[in-house]
């Protein structure tokens, strides 16, 4: 009877520390890539419809995920994962907007583009290039996730850190 004792303990004793070991890893996780950076330019982007500009979204977790179109380096995996988020409930959350952002770094601006994009999101493009500069946006595809009280809170290449940060945002330390 002692022995059940001892190794009952032991297993409690072991699920308990990976609980806590398990939140400390997660919590971690986001305070590594959250970060908060106050947004002063305007975010004006060109859509199907004229210049959009995005601050018109402020209040709301604004997901962008930039793109070179030029290149055509966007792969089957990242479009998947963007396809990802895209169809997941934040998809469908009021507190969250989600665009797609094609850039063109070689300083021509272009217009939006609908070429086989089948998520259903905005389509914009840049209104002018240096926006990539002053939002710290060195490399392509980034994304960025910007919160509502308009500073960035996210940014990087990886999709899915980026879908963990929304979700953390929105589900774990928003009320939802």
């Amino acid at each position: 009877m002692k022995k059940f004792i001892l190794i009952f303990s032991a297993c409690m004793l072991i699920i308990i520390a990976s609980v806590f070991v398990r939140q400390y890893v997660i919590s971690s996780f986001y305070k590594r890539h959250l970060i908060s950076e106050t947004i002063n330019v305007p975010l004006v982007f060109r859509g199907d419809a004229g210049d959009l500009d995005i601050s018109q979204w402020k209040g709301k977790y604004v997901v962008l995920y930039f793109l070179d179109s030029t290149s055509g380096k966007e792969s089957k995996d990242g479009h998947k994962k963007f396809r990802k988020i895209c169809d997941s409930r934040i998809k469908s959350d009021e507190r969250v907007k989600i665009a797609s952002v094609r850039c063109n770094p070689s300083g021509t601006v272009e217009t939006a583009s609908r070429e086989a994009d089948d998520i259903h999101v905005p389509i914009l493009s840049l209104n002018e290039n240096n926006l990539l500069d002053q939002l710290k946006i060195n490399e392509l595809p980034t994304v960025l996730i910007i919160g509502p009280e308009w500073e960035v809170n996210f940014r990087g290449s990886s999709l899915d850190a980026a879908y963990k940060c929304i979700l953390a945002l929105t589900y774990a330390i928003g009320e939802g």
